[in-house]
């Protein structure tokens, strides 16, 4: 009798473990904003969206004309912003996605912290992780990042340079030697 209750129990957990799934959490999407004091005016935001394999470049700039003069002629109070940089999207491929997905799941819990250097002259980055399970982690760069997160932004950056029909302003304010010094 003892050997058939045993038989049972073991019966049952082994059914029972086998309807139990747990669901991996992973990256859906990811924003980057960039800023650097080449380029303050014109901070670069990216989308990647892993699930549809695409970045948006964006530019979420508010930009305004050139306000007309004064009643009594002056134009000191004329403000005129230029766009820099275009919405855009790049389709990546599947090895794209991959390489980008095998660095993120590298990182480590010192790679998801904030890394803040003071500079006079530097570089600025903002990341938002947004997971599959609706939770998202923040980590805010500024002169310094870990060996990881580097290598993560040579990648998604040789996408752009590769792929951005705006490899002129790309390589003006966020020219590869200047990102690789992270």
């Amino acid at each position: 009798m003892k050997k058939v209750l045993l038989s049972i129990f073991v019966l049952f957990i082994l059914f029972s473990c086998n309807k139990t799934t747990i669901k991996k959490i992973e990256i859906d999407f990811i924003t980057l904003s960039v800023l650097n004091s080449k380029n303050e005016n014109h901070p670069l935001n990216l989308f990647l969206d892993i699930k549809s394999k695409r970045i948006l470049i964006y530019n979420n700039k508010i930009h305004f004309l050139e306000l007309p003069p004064q009643p009594n002629g002056s134009t000191s109070n004329s403000v005129r912003i230029e766009q820099k940089i275009d919405n855009e999207i790049i389709e990546l491929s599947s090895q794209e996605i991959d390489n980008i997905k095998n660095i993120l799941s590298e990182f480590t819990e010192d790679d998801f912290e904030s890394k803040k250097q003071t500079s006079y002259d530097g570089l600025a980055l903002k990341l938002n992780f947004t997971y599959n399970d609706n939770s998202f982690k923040t980590i805010e760069l500024i002169n310094n990042s870990t060996k990881r997160q580097t290598e993560f932004f040579k990648v998604l950056f040789q996408v752009l340079y590769d792929k951005s029909s705006q490899q002129a302003i790309l390589n003006e304010y966020y020219n590869k030697e200047y990102l690789w010094k992270l």
